[in-house]
């Protein structure tokens, strides 16, 4: 799972697309400012955000009125909003900023215009809303059909996968930033089944839990113990 992730999110390849849209669209919109516990309601269909600095937690308002956070690790240039642009399709994105972060608005007009005089960046915007599908789907998949402990072994090798460049990082790997109540959110799971199954990971030392920190000792050992949780 862990190597399929890493092909998944192939972080030289999605740096090309990020660094493409850093380029191109840091001249158009509007760029707004948001400080630490602030949140935005963006409501997607006539504009795209992407983001210029910062960190946020992003949820998705569904027709209940419930939120539910989203696997997203934010980087500069990331977006959102972009494959409601080429479906004309609205959602409702809730945005919680854990640090200062600045903020792109740029308008579908603009993007229009763009995309006509500059036509190989429907390329980058193909292969942006695709990588965010595969992953939006692999979650679908793990969420319906594993068992809670097998979810919270999922996000966390997920994690791990987002932010490592080579097969060979499978060992210490460095998770922070998220909490147990986070996690829980993430996973649609309680904070106390969180606490419970992480605490159980690290008494067979396949994790090791920090405040606001977790070390994944060997990703091959925790996705082998993940194996015997199927049987």
């Amino acid at each position: 799972m862990f190597k399929e992730y890493l092909e998944l999110f192939n972080a030289k390849e999605f740096n090309k697309i990020l660094q493409y849209f850093r380029k191109n669209f840091s001249c158009l919109g509007e760029e707004k400012e948001y400080k630490k516990n602030e949140f935005l309601i963006f409501n997607t269909g006539n504009e795209i955000i992407m983001f210029e600095d910062g960190a946020a937690d992003i949820g998705i308002e569904g027709c209940s009125g419930k939120e539910c956070l989203l696997y997203k690790i934010v980087e500069k240039g990331d977006l959102i909003g972009d494959s409601d642009f080429f479906s004309n399709k609205n959602n409702s994105y809730i945005i919680k900023f854990v640090e200062d972060t600045k903020l792109r608005f740029i308008s579908k007009e603009e993007i229009e215009e763009f995309l006509e005089e500059h036509p190989e960046g429907y390329k980058y915007f193909y292969k942006y809303v695709l990588r965010s599908h595969n992953i939006s789907l692999n979650y679908l998949v793990h969420h319906r059909f594993s068992s809670s402990e097998e979810r919270i072994i999922e996000f966390l090798i997920r994690i791990a996968a987002s932010s490592s460049t080579s097969l060979e990082d499978n060992k210490n790997i460095l998770i922070s930033n998220y909490t147990h109540e986070s996690i829980g959110s993430f996973t649609n799971l309680s904070r106390n089944l969180v606490s419970k199954i992480l605490k159980n990971l690290e008494k067979l030392d396949l994790i090791k839990v920090e405040f606001k920190k977790i070390i994944l000792v060997d990703i091959e050992k925790l996705e082998l113990y993940r194996e015997t949780l199927r049987k």
